[in-house]
């Protein structure tokens, strides 16, 4: 059972966008990025340092890239890779 008071509660509750929220399976570890690119781990970390090829995610030591922006790459979008030499 639900009261008024909860009611108003939960309505007054802000919501989240679910644009504002990617789903952790949008992200890709590097090492997992560099082996689907084909390149090493530490080329991987090169092209997620600021200014390189791809915009990355920092959780403490963890780095993560966007599935999307390894996918963009594998399909032949090549100005990515050379963004980042």
């Amino acid at each position: 059972m639900s009261t008024p008071a909860a009611a108003s509660a939960a309505a007054a509750a802000p919501a989240v966008a679910p644009a504002a929220v990617a789903p952790a399976a949008a992200l890709l570890k590097v090492p997992e990025a560099a082996r689907l690119l084909g390149v090493s781990r530490r080329s991987m970390y090169e092209y997620c340092e600021p200014g390189g090829a791809f915009p990355s995610v920092r959780f403490g030591r963890s780095v993560r890239v966007r599935q999307a922006d390894v996918l963009r790459a594998l399909l032949g979008d090549s100005e990515l890779l050379e963004a980042g030499r």
